[in-house]
């Protein structure tokens, strides 16, 4: 039976998550940073013999899912899906394939990679990228949507509202390159805690690919992370996997990811 996580269920959680960090990473920053209940964030456990074996969180109008390997009915965490119907539903790849036959073809399903990135890079240039501010999200959010391969399942409104929330709890940091005062490229931390940050959002105007604008960017971020000595993850399709490949991260993990079709 799937309930309402409490407080009392936090240290299980995260000691759950925590064995394979790699298949649940923004499960466990986010709830290491805000626990299992507040305004946009709730959580849902479900035990086997006082064991966890299924936690689901919804962040704002998206679903993260775990679940170990002994379950066989995931009835139950369909019916909840089903029933807040999120715009996204994402975890690993397996639990995502098991979960999308039960959910009545109301949602698409995509396939990727998730990445780690271990070395530091060297990017000679004379382009520096700046930190964002809080003013800068929502012009970062409206090129963010502007690419439907990134954007798809965003409003800028409510990108830009989890940005701000990000930036004001130090769960995320935007790095932004400007060109005569307008952002053409940027990336980002999309959550992050002291020793795991995951990465997000790398996008160059179209008008400026090709100039290696990319690269600088993750660069700079990537040196920034470890420096600190943070494990550095990163979620990407088959489309871009050989760009992250060539840049030094590794395979650790594979995803699912359903969206609402509309």
């Amino acid at each position: 039976m799937i309930e309402r996580a409490t407080d009392n269920d936090k240290k299980d959680i995260l000691h759950e998550l925590s064995k394979e960090i790699h298949k649940n990473v923004y499960l466990y920053i986010d709830i290491y940073k805000y626990g299992v209940n507040c305004d946009f964030l709730k959580v849902w456990v479900q035990r086997k013999h006082n064991d966890l074996n299924l936690i689901a969180m919804k962040y704002y109008d998206s679903f993260q899912l775990y679940a170990t390997d002994d379950i066989v009915d995931f009835s139950n965490v369909a019916e909840l899906i089903l029933l807040y119907k999120p715009s996204m539903i994402s975890g690993h790849i397996d639990l995502i394939k098991s979960i999308y036959p039960l959910l009545n073809n109301q949602y698409a399903a995509t396939y990727g990679y998730v990445l780690m990135h271990r070395n530091f890079s060297k990017e000679s240039t004379d382009v520096i990228p700046q930190l964002a501010k809080e003013t800068d999200m929502d012009e970062i959010s409206r090129l963010i949507c502007s690419d439907k391969s990134i954007g798809q399942h965003y409003q800028p409104e409510e990108l830009s509202k989890q940005f701000i929330e990000r930036f004001r709890n130090n769960m995320g940091r935007n790095f932004v390159i400007r060109k005569d005062n307008k952002i053409i490229a940027h990336y980002a931390t999309y959550a992050e805690i002291p020793d795991v940050a995951v990465t997000g959002g790398l996008i160059v105007l179209p008008e400026c690919r090709g100039m290696g604008y990319a690269k600088v960017l993750m660069a700079y971020l990537y040196n920034i992370l470890l420096r600190e000595g943070k494990k550095v993850f990163l979620f990407c399709s088959n489309d871009n996997l050989n760009v992250h490949l060539k840049f030094g991260s590794e395979i650790c993990s594979e995803y699912g990811k359903l969206t609402l079709i509309k």
